[in-house]
């Protein structure tokens, strides 16, 4: 399997541009996907983890998108509870590859839109019920932002990342707030 980052933009690259741009070279994968999209600072992966869990207690079958991954590049995508069949990761990395290599050098992805994009191609062909949506940094303009989400959750807010989502709470906040779109639910922990 080729490595994803040897053909992405280096880096964090805050921004939604180039991830639109992908998802309309691919079809638009997240069309049809139901997202619960979580940010915050502290407790997004194990939210994550927990309404994934619900979820399939209540019968339904997840995606789980989490990043960064610990071991294997699996861990970040799951249906159903488990990680990706490396069968079906390469079948979908095949034509996100293709895509890619196409792509003018500054339109190309980084790593972790890639690895959203390949996200979102997984649970297309899985036909998940839901998607547990995390963010990877910030809000607003991370790349997990292409999504119309059916709920949003909000974890808790600390300082980390200052140098990119601005200093103080306030700053924070409003980048992590910026997941929230006009008429979807949202449930926060208190903030301070």
């Amino acid at each position: 399997m080729v490595r994803l980052e040897t053909v992405c933009a280096a880096g964090i690259q805050p921004g939604l541009r180039r991830m639109r741009r992908l998802l309309q070279r691919l079809g638009h994968p997240e069309r049809g996907l139901n997202f619960i999209h979580i940010a915050g600072t502290n407790g997004k992966g194990s939210t994550a983890a927990a309404v994934d869990s619900i979820l399939r207690a209540a019968g339904f079958t997840p995606g789980l998108y989490t990043s960064p991954h610990l071991v294997d590049f699996r861990e970040r995508f799951r249906v159903g509870g488990r990680p990706v069949d490396p069968s079906v990761l390469e079948r979908e990395l095949r034509p996100l590859l293709r895509h890619i290599r196409r792509m003018p050098a500054a339109d190309r992805p980084t790593f972790f839109e890639a690895a959203t994009a390949l996200a979102l191609g997984i649970f297309r062909a899985a036909r998940v019920d839901f998607v547990v949506w995390e963010t990877g940094l910030g809000g607003r303009l991370d790349a997990t932002n292409v999504v119309k989400p059916e709920l949003c959750l909000l974890t808790s807010l600390g300082r980390d990342h200052e140098e990119i989502l601005g200093s103080g709470f306030g700053r924070i906040g409003r980048e992590k707030a910026g997941i929230l779109k006009r008429g979807v639910p949202v449930f926060s922990a208190p903030w301070p």
